[in-house]
């Protein structure tokens, strides 16, 4: 059974699979503030759409059908991390009970600071998800994996 849309719940679903690979963020002129945020969740009480990572909303499966769209093929698992690399010793370094400072863990990898920095963002943040935060211990930041 179609489900029934709504031309802006239609166009927004539109845009996501056309332009964002199913990523609900951007939106027609026409809808703006309280009223994209009012659509989204409509079509995630719908089904059409989910809270991805991050708090970012994504089309279903259901949300391509919906608009006569075939869902994008999954994609393969990615490579796990290899044992030895550097970004194995990263989180090991990250996981300790004492963490560890940016110029510990940069000193330890032979990586510069800039280096480190876009690690824990990038790759540990937002690649595998992990939940990464700086404290200030003795006046030294220091990360952690919580």
């Amino acid at each position: 059974m179609k489900e029934k849309l709504s031309q802006a719940q239609h166009n927004v679903l539109f845009i996501a699979v056309g332009a964002n690979d199913g990523v609900i963020s951007r939106f027609p002129p026409t809808i703006k503030g309280g009223a994209a945020k009012k659509v989204v969740n409509s079509l995630i009480r719908k089904g059409l759409a989910t809270m991805g990572n991050n708090d970012i909303p994504h089309v279903t499966e259901d949300g391509y059908h919906a608009i006569g769209e075939e869902p994008p093929k999954q994609k393969p698992q990615s490579k796990r991390t290899r044992a030895n690399s550097k970004q194995a010793k990263l989180i090991e370094l990250l996981q300790r009970p004492e963490g560890a400072s940016l110029d510990y863990i940069a000193e330890e990898l032979s990586w510069g600071k800039h280096t480190v920095r876009g690690a824990i963002s990038g790759t540990l943040k937002k690649k595998l998800g992990l939940h990464v935060i700086r404290e200030k211990i003795d006046g030294v930041g220091t990360y952690f994996i919580k």
